[in-house]
């Protein structure tokens, strides 16, 4: 799938992200923090703002990545809610 082009990327001067060796996580819990802080500054439920960010996140990478990709990884996260395997762990890094 092709990058859609309004995909604006990070200024290091101004990011908090702006040390080097960043994580795809750490990229995506920045920015949950970023939408929470804000959904606090408005008085909005937490819960309904990451439900919002899941919907969205789900629309963009159908257009960056397709729907069988985008399905996979949403059947892999479904199965692992409370699974076996330590994936918050993982995903920590």
């Amino acid at each position: 799938m092709r990058q859609r082009a309004s995909t604006r990327l990070l200024d290091s001067a101004t990011h908090p992200l702006e040390r080097c060796n960043v994580s795809k996580y750490s990229i995506a819990k920045s920015a949950i923090a970023e939408a929470l802080n804000a959904a606090a500054a408005e008085h909005l439920d937490h819960g309904e703002v990451i439900e919002a960010l899941i919907v969205l996140a789900v629309q963009e990478s159908i257009s960056l990545r397709g729907a069988p990709a985008t399905k996979a990884g949403l059947r892999f996260e479904e199965a692992n809610i409370a699974g076996e395997v330590d994936f918050d762990f993982v995903r920590s890094r």
